[in-house]
């Protein structure tokens, strides 16, 4: 992965998407700029494939809100890792700087937007992940759980529907 291209990108999205127009500081512009030139981020056509994160930014389709702020919250903390890695790397103090403050702004994003259960979400759908499919007490609990979770998805599913989104749902059938 080739993280300059990525950071400039999602630096121009956050402030763009979180900040009026105006509010984006000439300063932030040139510390970009100068990350931009340091990597040659815009010399290397091997950057410019399909998005690693700009992919979702535009998915008012696919996502509802809750899961576009979802996808944001875990998109600033890859970036987080992403810089803290090049930060660790450089060894050019003045872009050391640059990073620094580009991550220092990140982070402000992230704890100004997002202080949601993100992170208790994540480690709930890395656990589910985790489970072992093929394993016969796995398979037992989820058929014991199975009427509950069936019947609270259909309810969560005819809630999104009332609220005007138009969402598949599951229709049960009756015999």
């Amino acid at each position: 992965m080739n993280s300059p291209l990525l950071l400039a990108l999602l630096c121009g999205f956050c402030l763009a998407a979180f900040r009026p127009a105006h509010a984006v500081g000439d300063d932030l512009n040139s510390v970009i700029k100068k990350l931009t030139d340091h990597y040659n981020v815009t010399a290397d056509k091997a950057l410019f494939g399909s998005p690693i994160f700009l992919q979702d930014m535009d998915s008012h389709d696919r996502f509802e809100e809750k899961e576009q702020r979802l996808l944001m919250q875990e998109s600033l903390d890859v970036y987080n890792r992403i810089l803290s890695d090049m930060l660790n790397h450089t060894q050019d103090q003045e872009i050391k700087r640059s990073i620094a403050a580009v991550r220092a702004l990140m982070v402000d994003l992230r704890k100004s937007y997002f202080h949601s259960n993100g992170d208790k979400l994540k480690e709930r759908l890395q656990a589910l992940w985790a489970l072992n499919t093929n394993d016969l007490v796995v398979q037992r609990k989820a058929v014991r759980e199975l009427l509950p979770v069936y019947q609270r998805t259909l309810q969560l599913g005819r809630q999104t529907v009332r609220h005007g989104r138009h969402a598949r749902t599951a229709r049960p059938q009756r015999r």
